[in-house]
């Protein structure tokens, strides 16, 4: 399971391209709804890009390069994303997207990444995901800003156009042995004073219970300077961390089995979401005699 679990903060946001901004501000491109739009109108038909310019705030919680207090472990992957991208409330009405993501410094040496054609998800929105694994990583240069180019033919008289969410996160992979994955309806049935039907009709959202592998003391209860593994940091920090966030990134399955760090684009499209922790946060339960732990995650996902 890849999860992010503090996406990065922006400190400045912009954008550029034959686009006028219809919402009052850019906050809700990093306000952790993804069905709450940041909106514009189209100008010009055609082949267009609207380009967006977000600088990361490293020294938030969402610091993608070293952990705060001195902690130099960096997260095994970054996230990059684009989250519910249309003019409707479920789906783009434009065909193709194609999104570019450019970091600066050392996460986007090997970039650009894209261009990737935004996906349709299971659930009826339009996203586009990327992961960097750290080897990818070159020099020492701060991240310190995101460009993102989104091009699409828009038609003369197409009106407003949204982006619900744009994220940069820094992730790890925590190995299940067991994934539940399951779609919530919640439709609602009123009935009327003559005891008739009529539904409230909403879309169903997936929830998602992982159980990892058992994992190592040290991976999960590691001291604050002891290295965790393969972790940027141990298991009960990101329970602990993931707690107080309102909008995480969950991919339950994102590579092909048996590649260690590369990942298969559609499934990446196709199961990648963001979600928040649900009750019971995760359970550490220890089997003393072998000294391993077994952890289990719940999420519901966000819209």
């Amino acid at each position: 399971m890849l999860w992010a679990y503090n996406p990065c903060n922006f400190n400045s946001r912009s954008h550029s391209g034959p686009f006028t901004l219809l919402s009052p501000n850019y906050n809700a491109l990093n306000d952790l709804r993804p069905g709450v739009k940041c909106l514009f109108t189209q100008t010009s038909a055609g082949t267009q890009t609207l380009t967006f310019t977000m600088g990361l705030d490293t020294d938030s919680q969402g610091e993608i390069n070293v952990f705060p207090n001195g902690r130099v472990n960096l997260y095994q992957y970054l996230i990059l994303g684009v989250v519910n991208i249309g003019n409707t409330p479920y789906q783009g009405q434009i065909g193709t997207v194609l999104c570019t993501f450019t970091l600066n410094g050392k996460w986007g040496a090997s970039g650009p990444f894209g261009p990737f054609a935004a996906h349709i998800g299971p659930t009826g929105y339009t996203s586009c995901w990327v992961v960097i694994p750290k080897s990818a990583i070159v020099g020492s240069t701060t991240t310190s800003s995101l460009t993102l180019a989104l091009q699409a033919n828009f038609a003369t008289a197409f009106g407003n156009f949204g982006v619900g969410e744009i994220i940069v996160a820094g992730a790890d992979d925590l190995p299940l042995q067991q994934i539940n994955s399951s779609p919530n309806d919640p439709t609602r049935l009123n009935r009327a004073s003559g005891n008739s039907p009529w539904p409230v009709l909403r879309r169903p959202f997936r929830k998602f219970n992982g159980v990892l592998i058992p994992t190592t003391r040290e991976a999960n209860m590691a001291g604050f300077n002891t290295p965790q593994g393969p972790y940027s940091r141990n298991i009960q920090d990101m329970i602990f961390t993931g707690g107080q966030v309102g909008g995480h990134i969950i991919a339950p399955l994102w590579r092909p089995a048996g590649y260690a760090n590369s990942y298969q684009q559609a499934l990446m499209q196709e199961n990648a979401y963001m979600a928040r922790m649900v009750d019971p946060l995760p359970t550490q339960v220890a089997n003393a005699s072998e000294n391993m732990f077994n952890n289990s995650f719940n999420y519901e996902e966000l819209y």
